[in-house]
């Protein structure tokens, strides 16, 4: 499937909001040899998945037609320091999220693995079969770089605001 950018204007059909280009400068300013190294169609893939996660995230204010088919552009978001973002723009933030959110794609083969507490387990009980974690334990896995880039445009504020799922 080919990579339709959302440039803010809302493109009825976009599934992105970077290209390769953009995300092969992102990551060559970054010195990173492990997306250099992918093929194009791998990158391709990787930023197509991006895009999906990040349209899954519970996003402050709200999409600026119902049926647009990426999160961004929206309306009634604010940044973090309370300034009202343009409504037909995509935030460079927003582009570097999907850019760090590629790169788990690509290194770790998916955004959305199942789920387990597998390394927290407190307690198995075999007879009626119980399992009991430790408090706090993830069910997830956090990603740093894209919740840093989304602080103040995502729901939440506590460090499993932005999880994969």
């Amino acid at each position: 499937m080919p990579l339709i950018v959302e440039d803010g204007s809302y493109v009825t059909i976009s599934n992105t909001y970077i290209d390769q280009d953009f995300a092969d400068t992102y990551f060559e300013d970054r010195n990173n040899s492990t997306w250099a190294a992918a093929t194009d169609e791998t990158k391709e893939r990787a930023i197509l998945y991006a895009g999906q996660y990040l349209n899954f995230l519970n996003w402050k204010g709200y999409k600026m037609q119902y049926k647009q088919p990426m999160a961004w552009p929206r309306a009634g978001c604010y940044d973090e320091d309370g300034r009202l973002i343009a409504y037909n723009i995509i935030l460079s933030r927003v582009k570097y999220a999907q850019c760090e959110a590629a790169l788990r794609e690509l290194t770790e083969g998916t955004l959305q693995p199942d789920l387990t507490n597998a390394n927290y387990v407190k307690r198995t009980k075999v007879d009626i079969l119980e399992k009991e974690y430790f408090s706090g334990a993830p069910a997830r896995t956090m990603f740093p770089m894209v919740k840093g880039y989304l602080k103040g445009l995502i729901f939440g504020g506590n460090s499993w605001d932005l999880i994969r799922s």
